[in-house]
């Protein structure tokens, strides 16, 4: 059993089945805040300035769109790879995140880029990590689990 909150409290307009899939369509969006908070460590700021704080934040914003958009170039030589292997891999993110840490500086101060770039590739290359595509966890038979839908608003009177 798992309970599912809302602060919707109109029940004739909001069935038990679109809650539950409004909430598998933001799966990837909390997975990305996860993603912010452990890998960017977002919640860490180098100064107690708001500006400080609002430029942290922004360069770890930016450094992040940025590592996804190499690791982007990346994919199709991964997917080649992995054509020719059994096994199949997939980018690391977190890695790929680790090595452009102390490098993106460079490839704005650098007059000729190119060189890092393609540094970056061959080390994001190296660091692939195991996937295995269509696995899932296994799960119980989907008439077992019993959802309960609770609702979750301030001035809200249950009439039960």
């Amino acid at each position: 059993m798992f309970i599912l909150m809302t602060s919707l409290i109109e029940k004739q307009k909001y069935s038990r089945q679109d809650l539950i899939e409004l909430y598998h369509q933001r799966w990837q969006i909390e997975e990305s805040f996860k993603s912010k908070k452990a890998r960017l460590k977002i919640e860490e700021i180098s100064g107690l300035d708001p500006d400080a704080a609002r430029q942290d934040f922004h360069a770890k914003i930016f450094a992040e769109a940025l590592t996804s958009a190499l690791l982007l170039q990346e994919q199709e030589h991964v997917d080649a790879y992995n054509d020719r292997t059994l096994n199949h891999y997939k980018l690391c993110l977190t890695q790929a995140l680790a090595k452009m840490k102390n490098t993106i500086a460079l490839l704005f101060l650098r007059n000729k880029p190119r060189p890092i770039l393609k540094g970056l590739s061959e080390i994001f290359r190296k660091s692939l990590t195991g996937s295995a595509p269509g696995r899932t966890a296994k799960r119980r038979a989907s008439g077992r689990y019993i959802v309960k839908i609770q609702i979750f608003a301030p001035g809200y009177k249950s009439n039960r």
